[in-house]
């Protein structure tokens, strides 16, 4: 099975996007404002997220949108049918 760090990426227009399977949403102790949270995580082989970083945050929130990107799960980006591990933007709505 291929390893979780092989970095090599496909070119874009050729790759079936992941698809996210599991979702949670931060733990906040009192709720953030409604807007738009963009975020770009590394999906590996094996569908975790590695390396996410905020974009666009919502002030005083990103961390704990951070901690809660680290607990997503995705069907992995296929390349001609097999998994590969792609850099992957993720728009986040939160709503009031």
């Amino acid at each position: 099975m291929p390893e979780d760090n092989d970095e090599t990426q496909p070119p874009v227009a050729a790759v079936e996007q992941p698809i996210a399977t599991h979702t949670p949403h931060p733990d906040f102790v009192s709720g953030p404002p409604a807007g738009l949270v963009l975020a770009r995580c590394v999906v590996t082989l094996r569908g975790k997220t590695k390396d996410c970083c905020i974009i666009k945050g919502l002030d005083g929130y990103n961390f704990d949108f951070l901690l809660a990107l680290g607990k997503w799960r995705y069907e992995p980006a296929k390349f001609h049918g097999e998994p590969v591990t792609v850099a992957h933007l993720i728009p986040i709505e939160v709503a009031r």
